[in-house]
């Protein structure tokens, strides 16, 4: 059995050391993405879309549902609060 990491309540601020490992991972530049949906886990790949041609899929992340949820309900509050939350979990 997997054992489970304890869920920090969205917009709390991450620790330090949380966020540095964070920041090292490298980033690619994303503006499409696309949803599977299971019914224990869901698949978001991201993509980005090169004119004249289509979308160029580079990456995927595999979760629970649950924690897709709190993933959405982070970005909705973040969306809410704007720019001003740093290092938000």
């Amino acid at each position: 059995m997997t054992e489970q990491m304890p869920i920090q309540p969205p917009l709390q601020p991450a620790p330090e050391e949380e966020t540095r490992a964070a920041h090292a991972v490298p980033s690619t530049l994303v503006n499409r993405f696309h949803l599977t949906a299971g019914d224990a886990i869901l698949r978001l790949s991201f993509g980005e879309q090169i004119p004249p041609g289509g979308v160029h899929y580079h990456q995927a992340v595999t979760m629970p549902r649950e924690e897709a949820l709190m993933m959405a309900r982070m970005i909705l509050e973040m969306y809410k609060v704007g720019p001003a939350v740093q290092n938000a979990h």
